[in-house]
């Protein structure tokens, strides 16, 4: 009999530096205290109106980048992905895609890889590049 391989230990998802992966770490009162004071003012911040929790439509990631952003790119979903095949991308802003290297200082590629033979299921990695109007960028 073969054994199967990974049964014998669990995935390590987290990093090392995280020390440990325990379900029962106990936690202080003062801490249980801080927690719940933090969770009633989520809370009412939700009652307010100043933390959305709903669904994003693309109407909201339109509004967001017309109004709030200077460039936006991300790499779009192809359901014809090949191995080795560059993703297509989505642009919108005042940067042209052209410029986005020497404006921002950077560049970007999404290739999907090669599981093996056969291998037709859709990529997962993607990028997101965004500038705000407010200056901060946002890099995924």
């Amino acid at each position: 009999m073969v054994p199967v391989l990974g049964q014998d230990r669990r995935c390590q998802t987290m990093p090392d530096a995280m020390g440990h992966r325990r379900g029962d770490t106990e936690v202080s009162e003062e801490l249980m205290s801080i927690i719940h004071d933090r969770q009633e003012e989520l809370k009412k911040r939700i009652r307010r109106g100043s933390l959305f929790f709903g669904t994003i439509t693309d109407e909201h990631y339109e509004a967001f980048w017309n109004h709030r952003c200077v460039v936006h790119v991300h790499g779009t979903l192809d359901n014809s992905d090949v191995p080795f095949k560059e993703r297509e991308v989505f642009h919108v802003g005042s940067i042209p895609l052209s410029e986005v290297h020497d404006t921002m200082g950077l560049s970007f590629s999404c290739i999907k890889g090669f599981k093996g033979e056969g291998d037709n299921s859709l990529n997962q990695d993607n990028f997101s590049i965004t500038r705000l109007d407010n200056g901060w960028d946002i890099i995924c």
